[in-house]
């Protein structure tokens, strides 16, 4: 006999596995991965979340958990490079990083002139908002392990990452109405 929590499972995967499988491609995870990554967002999502959350909600907690999936997957197979703000190279690179890994629309740079300006607006901040805006928006690492890395807590890492944010909008917004 089937459980209801199996029964609860069963309906949404079967409601969300074709949304999060485009999400997948969009977030450029390699077609052998797919399936493999699409797995292992159901199994966080059920080993750490309630089932009974409303349907937006799951299906943007699904999504945000596919995200980080993809994110490790490109990763472990090598598709980030390591980027260096003394390489001009990496900072020609800055301009093709692909759209889809973007999480806010200030992340997205929509000119070469634009990207020389967000990289010399980094490269200006102080040190600890510049490590921080390097690994959350550049090298796109989470939260904990920027705190590992900075050894910080998440609460400090999370207020960096908005007064970051918030000066590189700012510097944006300028340049846009120039």
């Amino acid at each position: 006999m089937i459980s209801e929590e199996e029964l609860i499972f069963e309906k949404i995967y079967t409601d969300y596995q074709c949304v999060l499988r485009q999400y997948a491609r969009v977030f450029m995870v390699p077609v052998d991965d797919i399936d493999d990554i699409i797995q292992e967002t159901f199994i966080e999502y059920f080993r750490r979340y309630k089932y009974t959350w409303s349907t937006t909600y799951k299906k943007g907690l699904l999504i945000k958990i596919l995200r980080g999936k993809s994110i490790d997957c490109l990763r472990k197979h090598g598709h980030y490079k390591i980027v260096s703000l003394n390489d001009n190279d990496s900072i020609a690179s800055l301009a093709t990083l692909p759209r889809a890994i973007i999480k806010d629309p200030a992340d997205f740079v929509v000119s070469g002139d634009a990207t020389e300006l967000i990289i010399e607006e980094i490269d200006n901040m102080r040190r600890d908002r510049k490590e921080i805006a390097i690994l959350y928006f550049l090298e796109q690492r989470t939260i904990p392990e920027i705190c590992r890395a900075l050894n910080i807590t998440e609460s400090v890492c999370n207020s960096r990452i908005h007064r970051t944010k918030v000066k590189l909008r700012k510097r944006l917004a300028e340049y846009m109405d120039q």
